[in-house]
């Protein structure tokens, strides 16, 4: 599949994000892990999103579990997008490993704030490419707020 799984994995891009990640669980399963695969619009209310999430991460046991996020942020407000990445902190502080989609470039530059060693990639024509702030794959304003969140900036 081309994915190094981190504690925290991100795929980015369109079309084919979902279809990835299904492949992604079934690459993980095949190699023993257990996965739980959340869809996007599984839930439509920000805090009814977080509520399920953190129920879910306290019950998850750690034993090579991997919990898979469809463009979970989806409509999400973004005070709850930072309580989303406190949430997936907590369930990588419990051993769980992340894969989540997202089209949200506040997202992912929360995770890489947040989550320094977080995997990131970029699926461009059906191709998965490792992200880099150097990776001309995301657009130029966000890799400012990434260069500024990991202490780059002129100002950092």
């Amino acid at each position: 599949m081309g994915i190094e799984l981190g504690n925290v994995t991100v795929i980015m891009g369109y079309p084919g994000k979902t279809a990835t990640l299904m492949k992604v669980e079934e690459d993980l399963i095949g190699q023993g892990y257990r996965t739980i695969f959340i869809p996007e619009n599984i839930m439509t209310k920000s805090q009814a999103k977080i509520d399920g999430l953190k129920q879910l991460i306290d019950k998850m046991d750690s034993n090579r579990a991997v919990l898979l996020l469809d463009e979970f942020d989806q409509g999400m407000h973004p005070v709850m997008l930072k309580k989303m990445v406190e949430l997936l902190i907590e369930a990588v502080r419990k051993g769980i490993k992340v894969v989540l989609t997202t089209d949200n470039l506040g997202l992912l530059t929360l995770i890489a704030c947040m989550i320094p060693d977080a995997k990131l990639y970029i699926l461009e024509n059906g191709k998965l490419e490792e992200y880099s702030i150097a990776s001309s794959a995301i657009p130029t304003y966000t890799e400012v707020y990434l260069q500024v969140c990991k202490g780059g900036g002129k100002n950092g």
